[in-house]
C-alpha cells in the first residue's frame, strides 16, 4: 500500500515539475520570439531594422515583456492552488492552464500589433516607396543552387521512405493481432514504463496510437520535405557565401527534422507495440527517446539561429523583394494570407520557424488536418479514462 501510494506520489511530483517545466519553456519561448523573428519585421509589422532603436518601439517591445512576465507569474501561481491547495491532481485540469497562458499572451501580443502599426502609419508612404524599389531591382536564379536543393529533396525523401516503411509495419502488426487481444488492454503508462490503465478492448482504442502516429508522421514529413521548397533569396553582392549558408541551413535544418520525426516515430510505435503486447516500456527507452527529442529541438534552434534569421536571412530582406513582404498579406502579422502565392509553406514573420499559407487550398486543407488531429488529441484521455 506504502508503495502504490509512494509511486502514485512521485508521479503527480512529476507532473508538476513537468507543468511548470512547460510553462517556463512556453514564456522563454514567446519572450524571445521578437529576438528570432525576420529581419526588418517588429511584432509582425514591416519595418526597418535601423527604426527598431526609437523610444516608441523599444516602449512597446518593454511594455508587451512586462505584460506576458506577469502573466507567466500567475499561471505558476494558479498552478500551484490547483496542485497543492485544491488537490485537483488530474493532469488535464492543468492542461488548461497552459491553455489560458496562451490566450493571454495572444492577447498580450495582439495589442503590441496593434501598436507598432500605428506607429508605422505615420512612415507608410517610406516604407511603400521601399518595397516599390525591391520590387524593380535585379532578380537572380542561380540552378546550381536549386539542382542543390532538389537533390537534398531527394535524399531526404527516400530517408522518411524508410520511416514510413516502419509506421505501415506496425499498422500492418496492429491489424493482425486485433483478433488475439484480450478484452482488456492497457491504454496508460507512467513515468516508471508501468501500465497504470486499462480499458475495455475496441477498434478505436486498439487503432488510436496508429492513427495518431500516422496523422503525426504524415504532418512532419510534409513539412520537411517542403522546406526545400520555400523561397530562398541570395545575396548577389556575395552570391557564393549566401549560397553556401543557405545549403548549411537547409542541411541543419533537415536533419534536425529527420531526427525530430525519428524520435516520435520510436515513441509511438514503442507505446503501440506495449499495447499489443501486454508489457510495460522500459523506462532507459523512454528516457532515451525523450533526450532524442530534446536534443533534435535544440538542433533546430541552433541551425535556425545561426544559418536563418541570424545570418544570410538578414542579408536577404536587404537585397530584394518577396511577396510575403507586403503587410497586406499577414493577417495579425502572424496568418499569411495569400491565394496568388504558389508557395504553402513560407518563414514566419513574428518568431522562429515557418507558417502555412492559409489562402492556398492546400493550405486550408492542412489546417483541417491540423484540427482534426488536436480534436483527437484531446477528447482521447476522455475516451481511454
Amino acid at each position: 500500500m506504502i508503495d502504490v501510494e509512494g509511486k502514485m506520489m512521485n508521479e503527480i511530483i512529476m507532473i508538476n515539475i513537468t507543468t511548470i517545466f512547460s510553462l517556463l519553456i512556453l514564456y522563454l519561448c514567446i519572450f524571445f520570439s521578437q529576438n528570432m523573428s525576420k529581419a526588418n519585421t517588429f511584432y509582425g509589422v514591416l519595418i526597418k531594422d535601423e527604426s527598431k532603436d526609437t523610444k516608441e518601439l523599444k516602449r512597446i517591445d518593454k511594455a508587451y515583456k512586462q505584460g506576458i512576465t506577469i502573466i507567466f507569474a500567475i499561471s505558476v501561481i494558479l498552478e500551484i492552488i490547483i496542485f497543492d491547495v485544491m488537490k485537483l491532481k488530474n493532469p488535464l485540469n492543468l492542461l488548461w492552464i497552459i491553455g489560458l497562458a496562451l490566450v493571454f499572451y495572444y492577447i498580450m501580443y495582439l495589442r503590441a500589433y496593434k501598436k507598432v502599426k500605428s506607429f508605422k502609419a505615420s512612415k507608410e508612404a517610406k516604407v511603400s516607396d521601399e518595397v516599390e524599389t525591391q520590387k524593380k531591382g535585379k532578380k537572380i536564379v542561380d540552378i546550381d543552387f536549386i539542382n542543390e536543393k532538389n537533390r537534398l529533396k531527394k535524399v531526404f525523401s527516400y530517408l522518411y521512405a524508410m520511416l514510413a516503411l516502419v509506421v505501415l509495419g506496425i499498422t500492418v502488426y496492429t491489424c493482425i493481432s486485433y483478433k488475439n487481444l484480450p478484452q482488456k488492454i492497457p491504454t496508460h503508462w507512467n513515468l516508471a514504463g508501468e501500465a497504470d490503465a486499462w480499458a475495455q478492448k475496441s477498434f478505436f482504442k486498439v487503432f488510436f496510437p496508429n492513427i495518431l502516429h500516422i496523422l503525426l508522421f504524415v504532418l512532419l514529413v510534409y513539412f520537411s520535405i517542403n522546406i526545400f521548397s520555400m523561397r530562398i533569396k541570395l545575396d548577389p553582392k556575395n552570391i557564393e557565401n549566401s549560397k553556401k549558408r543557405a545549403i548549411q541551413f537547409l542541411k541543419g535544418i533537415s536533419i534536425s527534422l529527420y531526427i525530430l520525426t525519428s524520435s516520435i516515430v520510436f515513441l509511438l510505435g514503442t507505446i503501440a507495440l506495449a499495447m499489443l503486447k501486454q508489457t510495460n516500456i522500459s523506462p532507459y527507452i523512454m528516457l532515451l527517446d525523450m533526450v532524442i527529442l530534446f536534443f533534435s529541438l535544440i538542433l533546430l534552434f541552433y541551425y535556425y539561429y545561426k544559418y536563418g534569421n541570424n545570418t544570410f536571412t538578414k542579408e536577404k530582406e536587404k537585397e530584394g523583394y518577396s511577396v510575403e513582404d507586403e503587410d497586406k498579406y499577414w493577417i495579425a502579422g502572424f496568418i499569411y494570407n495569400n491565394p496568388d502565392d504558389p508557395l504553402v509553406i513560407v518563414e514566419k514573420r513574428y518568431g522562429l520557424g515557418w507558417t502555412i499559407n492559409v489562402g492556398h487550398t492546400k493550405g486550408k486543407l492542412i489546417m483541417l488536418f491540423l484540427l482534426i488531429f488536436i480534436v483527437i488529441t484531446i477528447i482521447s484521455p476522455f475516451v481511454f479514462s
